[in-house]
């Protein structure tokens, strides 16, 4: 059942979102300052801009109301179907309001392309009336209820720096260059073991 009230509350926030949101994107020395006490992989340069992602989309849905999560994992039997990269759930009712694929890339159009099937895709998916489990990548006991994504959530894409000007939703503050200079910093960092290298998963079987 939808709730307009609620519905309406995201779209003020979305629209707040979209119209400061790159005039705040956090700068390489902050964002390395941010991410060298998180443990996390980030020999992957995705992990990096999704990283920095969440860092920023902190700034407009606090702690205290949202949850913000990396790599949600959804499936049909056996099968994985895809990741979402991002996604912002209110902690009133445990509803998802934002769901936002995360792509840096030397190509933005090829990334915007792939960022808007990979989206697609979870939404056929959970309006095929099959039983898609939906999942904490790295808990896999976290696992979510199909009507938690029935209010209509904003789908978003996410880049690095410049690539509104492509078409997509949002941007981080760093450039493709930064991104990969921060992502090379924080792999000295824990190769040093000046930083926390990753925590095990807790592949847990999904119920």
């Amino acid at each position: 059942m939808n709730h307009p009230t609620k519905i309406s509350v995201s779209a003020l926030l979305l629209f707040t979102l979209l119209s400061t949101y790159r005039a705040l994107g956090m700068d390489l020395n902050e964002a390395f300052d941010r991410l060298k006490t998180i443990p996390e992989d980030y020999s992957s340069f995705g992990t990096i801009c999704e990283r920095v992602g969440k860092l920023e989309l902190e700034e407009f849905f606090p702690a205290y109301e949202y949850e913000i999560l990396i790599g949600v994992e959804y499936r049909y039997n056996s099968r994985i179907l895809g990741e979402l990269d991002l996604v912002v759930f209110r902690r009133s009712d445990g509803e998802a309001i934002m769901i936002t694929e995360v792509k840096c890339s030397s190509s933005f159009k090829r990334a915007l392309e792939k960022a808007h099937g990979q989206l697609q895709r979870f939404v056929s998916a959970i309006s095929s009336g099959k039983d898609i489990k939906i999942y904490l990548k790295k808990d896999r006991s976290r696992v979510f209820r199909i009507d938690q994504f029935d209010e209509n959530p904003e789908i978003l894409t996410m880049s690095q720096k410049y690539g509104t000007r492509a078409g997509f939703d949002l941007e981080i503050g760093l450039s493709l260059e930064q991104a990969r200079d921060l992502r090379d910093r924080l792999v000295r960092c824990q190769f040093k073991k000046q930083c926390p290298s990753i925590a095990k998963y807790s592949y847990k079987k999904v119920p």
